[in-house]
């Protein structure tokens, strides 16, 4: 795929990677942020959540939240620490 691309576009793999690395970081739809610590935690793509169950979720920092997939939202949080 990194071949195909770099090969398409007339860039080096490094660019490609580069390109993409900010891309996909620059993108809030791809990461569920702590709204305690506001540090991206998790990606979204990575999570088991189950469609109409809200998912607990507790941030290194203390915070625990309920994360909302169908709405792809929190709708509580409860400061721990």
């Amino acid at each position: 795929m990194l071949e195909d691309a770099a090969s398409q576009m007339h860039k080096s793999k490094s660019e490609i990677i580069s390109l993409a690395i900010f891309t996909f970081w620059q993108t809030p739809g791809n990461f569920i942020t702590c709204p305690g610590c506001k540090k991206r935690r998790w990606l979204r793509e990575e999570m088991p959540f189950l469609p109409g169950e809200l998912t607990e979720m507790e941030c290194e920092c203390g915070t625990k939240f309920w994360w909302d997939e169908d709405e792809g939202k929190i709708v509580k949080i409860k400061a721990v620490k």
